[in-house]
């Protein structure tokens, strides 16, 4: 019986040799993760959660192939993308701005997420609800958010202050906005008597590229971008068309914006202004707090910063309105004829975990997309990002419209038009108009 006893074990133990020896499948992942100074923790992220999966996978290794294209923007890295797709390239994970999602699942390149996110509810249930709209088209879940954070009009404390204003005028300035007593005509006003005092160089910057700030201003003045029951996009006339006259008249009227805004590269942006303090106000984001820190000389004590720093949301239009402000994640995507969809989207699980999302967050100056990090102490104790969440309470989102690239695309040709003088603000609405009904047709609403 012994002997017999001691077979077995020997044959157990040899069973659990085998197992133990048998090699492990290796399966390569590839990533397309845009190269990104303002978050390099979205490529950083998928490397740490590989590392931390590949010990707990039983006979799986995943080694991830990731690329960090250059582009200069999320529309150059959503047309690259679709290239390579086209191309049959397409990568089993990729990260894009949430407003092209509507693309990539038109175009069939994009897995519907929504039974994938059901197996781990520990992680999903715990996302903040309001950051789903952005990564749905037609209902369906489509893109995991990464990310999320809030614009603002950035105002420089101390040119303020050098034009005579007490620190009870300047703390005042975010609620005035708040209450809709402070326009974009009063902000324009004002950046043009600062500059004609010659404390500041310009009044007024905003990006060069293209990129969703510039709905704020159509948001600002009452204007939709899209119609909630039919899913069309919408063109407001009569909010494009005050949007395009306020980027003329900074420029033309005010003198407060140059005239090549839209070639000025973003070191000419945001050094003058995070730097230097040559410019007075700056339409941008939470994350380029961080930018003005690390690149441009401005203090990283917070106490220093804001005292020659402030922000604001963007001011209504009209005296009265409401002030408005725009959440733009960037998302996580699985590619839907990726062969090892399950495995992708376990690494963006891990990827999202509350320690890995609060490295990013700290690191780039972008807002926590679940609650667990908020809880964390280097969240909690992160004085920029503090202070930026409650603007979350204004935000909204561009469209994830199949079409938005390309509504996109003649919006920013009609800001360097406006800017630039080549068509007064009536033309530009006109041009405006024609291009999106000949490219739009039957996804386009024309309301007053």
């Amino acid at each position: 019986m012994a002997s017999a006893c001691t077979l077995a074990a020997v044959l157990i133990a040899g069973l659990v040799s085998l197992a133990a020896s048998a090699p492990r499948r290796e399966v390569v992942l590839r990533a397309a993760v845009r190269a990104d100074a303002s978050g390099p923790d979205r490529a950083v992220n998928l490397k740490r959660a590989v590392e931390r999966l590949n010990p707990r996978l039983a006979d799986t290794t995943i080694r991830l192939d990731l690329e960090e294209p250059p582009t200069p923007g999320w529309a150059e890295e959503t047309a690259r993308l679709l290239r390579a797709f086209a191309a049959g390239q397409g990568p089993d994970i990729y990260a894009i701005a949430h407003e092209f999602i509507g693309q990539f699942a038109k175009a069939g390149y994009a897995l519907i997420l929504d039974d994938l996110i059901k197996q781990y509810p520990d992680t999903y249930n715990d996302f903040f609800p309001s950051q789903w709209t952005s990564v749905k088209h037609r209902g369906r879940i489509y893109g995991i958010p990464q990310d999320t954070e809030a614009r603002m009009v950035y105002f420089r404390i101390d040119q303020l202050k050098r034009f005579g204003w007490g620190d009870a005028q300047i703390q005042a300035l975010p609620g005035r906005v708040e209450k809709g007593e402070f326009t974009l005509g009063d902000m324009a006003e004002l950046a043009q008597q600062v500059k004609e005092r010659g404390l500041v160089e310009w009044g007024f910057f905003h990006r060069p590229t293209r990129g969703p700030d510039y709905y704020q201003i159509i948001l600002a003045f009452g204007g939709k971008l899209q119609d909630e029951k039919s899913g069309k996009l919408v063109l407001d006339r009569s909010a494009t068309l005050d949007f395009l006259r306020f980027l003329h008249d900074a420029v033309h009227r005010y003198r407060i914006t140059p005239s090549g805004m839209t070639n000025t590269p973003w070191r000419s942006i945001l050094g003058p202004f995070g730097g230097e303090g040559k410019v007075l106000f700056f339409m941008g984001g939470i994350w380029q707090s961080g930018e003005f820190i690390r690149d441009y000389g401005a203090p990283s004590d917070p106490g220093e910063f804001f005292s020659r720093i402030g922000w604001t949301l963007i001011p209504a239009g009209r005296r009265g309105g409401k002030p408005v402000t725009l959440s733009h994640p960037i998302v996580y995507v699985v590619n839907v004829r990726s062969p090892n969809k399950e495995l992708a989207f376990r690494v963006i699980t891990e990827a999202s975990s509350a320690d890995l999302n609060a490295l990013h967050s700290v690191n780039s100056y972008h807002i926590a997309i679940r609650r667990a990090t908020t809880r964390l102490p280097a969240y909690r104790n992160h004085v920029w990002l503090n202070r930026a969440t409650p603007l979350l309470e204004y935000a909204t989102f561009i469209p994830n419209h199949e079409d938005f690239g390309r509504y996109d695309q003649i919006i920013y040709e009609a800001i360097q038009a406006v800017e630039t003088n080549r068509l007064n603000p009536d033309q530009a609405l006109q041009f405006v108009e024609g291009q999106m009904r000949s490219q739009l047709r039957d996804q386009l609403l024309v309301v007053e």
